[in-house]
């Protein structure tokens, strides 16, 4: 099994998220065997329209912490373009249980310039994030 820090289109939805705000999900759900929720110290997210980049930075982020099958990596590989587009990653996640090590997808810098910060560092409610500004 691995561990997989999601923040985005790859999160689990939920009862109040878009269907395109996690849409990438069920290409990976086969291989999911659980989630938690978790919260990434030391990162900054950004808004590119259609979907979320994360950068290391003062703040923190808000997602999921999926346990997954080795094999969803090769999927979540090519949804996220490593290493060409987003490159994969371990860090430390934090949940109520404790801290974890975990893969994430980080964007390279050139990618979130002059882009919207997501103040509060969460995905799913970026548009109740009145505190938005760009970096």
């Amino acid at each position: 099994m691995e561990l997989l820090f999601v923040y985005g289109t790859l999160r689990p939805p939920n009862g109040d998220v878009l269907v395109e705000d996690a849409r990438f999900f069920p290409l990976i759900e086969p291989w999911v065997r659980g989630w938690t929720p978790a919260r990434l110290e030391g990162a900054v997210l950004y808004d590119l329209g259609a979907f979320p980049a994360a950068r290391p930075g003062r703040g923190a982020i808000v997602g999921d912490l999926l346990r997954v099958e080795e094999e969803a990596l090769a999927e979540t590989d090519r949804i996220e373009g490593h290493p060409d587009f987003f490159y994969r990653e371990r860090v430390r996640v934090k949940t109520e249980e404790g801290e974890e090590e975990s893969w994430i997808y980080w964007a390279p810098e050139s990618l979130v310039e002059g882009r919207s910060r997501i103040v509060g560092g969460d995905w799913f409610a970026r548009d109740r994030d009145a505190d938005r500004d760009a970096d």
